[in-house]
């Protein structure tokens, strides 16, 4: 029986942290047990990321303080998708580092009696996560957190749905597939994920059958849940459809749902949004100018999509419609920050990032300047905070 230390770059990450949740699952199986210091463990696992440049920096810095603080004879192990997006890096970086691309090399690794292809473990809740060390990356925003904690106490929507969504609450997740068929300019998602590869409906229902519970919510985990089934004749809707067929009125969120599957099949998602209970989706618009789209290739105008959304609404007032936005693209000037100003309007939550030129991709231009992008936050911030408190007092 040897000591595990498993640690994560991202645990905010939904696939990083079922990554977690699997192999802390495959190592308790095959007779191994976890410690939370280092100095004891035989086996450091640091499960990496590498989605911008801070997360990858994170990631090597981990990497860095693992090997400089084990004992000698510890096996340091890294996985996760910094491996594949950068593994030469690392290769020339970490001597003696273990570099796990595929996780059925763990099974020659660690000897193992179950193998990893065993272990059909692809959920997790908040809870499991306190068995997991991490590194903190993401600083919570305390004040968005407290005014909702205030504001829930009127009973409006969306502040409870909000603080769920900020401190994972009330749900589990489970992971329906991985990869992405979208081809984004800027994100090395594909890089390190590879293409959309979904798991059947038989085994996500088996899965939730074991583990579901009345009062809490079912969140749907892929890189692209509008991938789903797409590689074999299948889709989303009839995976929504199945569970619900099984468990009806079940809660469902759905994450990282890419604009252009709403597009596409726009009246199969309305009715969808209408007949189950779907509580929460993220559509993460990136941006409200389409030249800025089209520079990201996303597939999408910002019109059709806001107009989705709000079809959305009409016929599901209670989702939390979520998403992401993008300050400080290559091309971005000051008009189209406006517009997606303009088109955060359409969400109920959303959070901001900045571009990273992980991948290189500046169409000849550089980002804007740490001032730029540091206003441009704190403006989408104020907006998002002002918009809330009127919701408040409406």
């Amino acid at each position: 029986m040897s000591k595990i230390y498993l640690i994560s770059s991202n645990t905010k990450c939904k696939n990083n942290s079922v990554l977690s949740a699997q192999l802390l699952s495959y190592f308790s199986k095959n007779g191994h047990v976890f410690t939370r210091n280092i100095q004891d463990a035989d086996t450091i696992v640091i499960n990496t990321c590498g989605f911008i440049d801070a997360l990858k920096k994170l990631s090597i810095s981990l990497i860095e303080d693992m090997l400089n603080r084990c004992s000698p004879n510890t096996t340091v192990i890294s996985i996760g998708c910094l491996v594949r997006i950068d593994r030469q890096m690392l290769e020339k970086k970490f001597m003696g580092l273990h570099i796990i691309e595929h996780l059925e090399q763990l099974d020659a690794l660690i000897d193992a009696k179950v193998p990893i292809r065993e272990i059909s473990h692809f959920h997790y809740e908040r809870l499991l996560l306190d068995q997991i060390n991490q590194r903190k990356f993401y600083i919570p925003d305390f004040l968005l957190i407290s005014f909702c904690r205030f504001s829930k106490a009127f009973k409006k929507f969306p502040f409870l749905q909000i603080l769920e969504e900020e401190f994972d609450d009330n749900k589990i997740f489970i992971q329906i597939g991985s990869g992405c068929l979208n081809r984004c300019s800027y994100c090395v998602i594909k890089k390190a994920r590879g293409k959309a590869i979904s798991r059947p409906i038989r085994d996500i229902l088996d899965e939730i059958k074991k583990i579901y519970r009345r009062g809490i919510s079912l969140n749907l985990v892929a890189d692209d849940c509008g991938s789903y089934g797409l590689e074999r004749g299948d889709d989303l809707i009839n995976l929504l459809y199945a569970i619900n067929q099984e468990y009806p009125g079940i809660p469902l969120e759905l994450s990282y749902l890419h604009p252009r599957w709403l597009k596409l099949n726009e009246d199969r998602y309305l009715e969808a949004f209408r007949k189950l209970t779907i509580k929460n989706v993220n559509v993460s618009l990136q941006s409200g100018s389409d030249r800025v789209l089209a520079s990201m290739d996303r597939g999408y105008s910002v019109n059709e999509t806001v107009r989705i959304l709000a079809e959305i609404k009409k016929a599901s007032p209670t989702t939390l419609i979520w998403g992401y936005f993008m300050v400080g693209y290559p091309l971005e000037d000051w008009k189209d920050f406006y517009l997606t100003l303009q088109a955060t309007r359409y969400y109920d939550l959303f959070h901001i990032f900045w571009y990273s030129p992980v991948n290189n991709h500046h169409d000849g231009r550089t980002r804007c300047v740490g001032y730029a992008i540091l206003l441009k936050k704190a403006v989408l911030k104020i907006v998002l905070y002002y918009r809330l408190l009127c919701r408040l007092i409406s």
